[in-house]
Parts: structure tokens; C-alpha cells; sequence
């Protein structure tokens, strides 16, 4: 798949601020509302990646709506500094313009990744660390300076969600354990019979 002419136009007016080696308070200053303008109207996934990492970079995250309020971005692998990092995003998205396939950006590595850092329960935000996940089935996080841990867990259907618990004390001793699959599959069992309620609702 191409890169959409949403995309095209929209890196075409942020290439030319890149060049001019701004500092990173000026290129976010005007870049900010060329991506804001431009998300959401159509774009290239791996386009998109580029853009992403781009928004982090600036450090301008979170510009759209599907980055809730709970979410964070982290280096995915090691530290890149601001001119480095600059250099290789301007390259990626120079490419991607003169690019007659997609194909040839297969080697582009997200500099960022988006990790969960909050937790909203009850209206109250508090930052959390992640202590098992397990794809498309639980994450356990533990809020930070406390012994609370919850449990998200992930349902499939006709649509797809996810329900958050706060683990009992009578079953800490499963994450002690490291169980952390037999604790889902309680949790889960539990939502089933109704014996415990979504935290967040």
C-alpha cells in the first residue's frame, strides 16, 4: 500500500521545516498544527508509525484522540538523541515521497513505543507499573507506591473491549506466585458469574 495524498501533503509541509535545524521548541511549534491538521484523514500505516514517532520526538504526544489519556511513550529500544533522532526521521519521510513502493521502508524501526502509564479508576489518575501482560488476554498492573494491583482484562466478540478489576487481597497470592494466568482465568471466571464490576464504571 502507498502513502495516501493525505500523507504526501502532509509531510511535504513538514519536511521543509526539519531541514531548517530548528531548535525542538520551534519545529514543534510548527509542526504541531500541520499533524494535527492532517490525523485522522486518511494515512499509510507505516506512514503513520513514522508520524507517530515524530509526535514523540517533538515531544507534542498525545495529538489524536485515539491516544486516551492513560497511555505514554517510551525510546522502544535505546536512547536517541534529539539531532540523531531528526536526521533519521527526516530521511524515512524524504523516502517516503520518493518511494515507488512501500517495500522499500521494510528496514524503518519505530524509535518510540507506547506503553500504559496510567490508570483512571473512580475519576482518579495514578501512574502504574505493567507486571505481566500477556497479548490479547490480561495485563496486571500495580499502582505505583502501593500494594493495589489490577487486572485488565481483554474480551473478544462481535466487538472487542477490556474490563479492569481490582485484584482482593485473597488472590495476591497468585501475583506472588507468579500465576499470573490462573489469576485471569479467576478474574475472568468472576466477571462471567457477575461476582465482581468493572472499576472503571
Amino acid at each position: 500500500m502507498e502513502a495516501t495524498e493525505n500523507d504526501k501533503t502532509c509531510i511535504s509541509k513538514v519536511l521543509p521545516i526539519l531541514v531548517e535545524n530548528l531548535s525542538k521548541d520551534e519545529s514543534a511549534k510548527r509542526i504541531k498544527p500541520i499533524l494535527e491538521f492532517h490525523w485522522g484523514k486518511g494515512s499509510n500505516g507505516l506512514v503513520s508509525a513514522v508520524l507517530l514517532d515524530l509526535e514523540c520526538h517533538l515531544e507534542i504526544f498525545p495529538l489524536q484522540a485515539e491516544h486516551d489519556e492513560t497511555g505514554w511513550y517510551r525510546f522502544s529500544d535505546k536512547a536517541v538523541s534529539y539531532e540523531a533522532g531528526i536526521k533519521y526521521l527526516l530521511e524515512t519521510l524524504q523516502k517516503i515521497l520518493t518511494a515507488h513502493d512501500m517495500s522499500e521502508l521494510k528496514d524503518f524501526k519505530s524509535i518510540y513505543e507506547l506503553y500504559p502509564r496510567w490508570e483512571v479508576v473512580e475519576d482518579e489518575k495514578f501512574e502504574i507499573e505493567v507486571i505481566a501482560k500477556k497479548s490479547w488476554d490480561y495485563i496486571l498492573e500495580k499502582r505505583v507506591g502501593t500494594e493495589n494491583y489490577y487486572l485488565s482484562l481483554y474480551f473478544d466478540g462481535i466487538a472487542s473491549f477490556d474490563h479492569l478489576y481490582r485484584v482482593q487481597e485473597e488472590d495476591k497470592n497468585l501475583i506472588n506466585a507468579e500465576n499470573f494466568d490462573a489469576l485471569a482465568d479467576k478474574y475472568r471466571k468472576k466477571s462471567f458469574d457477575k461476582t465482581i464490576k468493572d472499576v472503571r464504571y
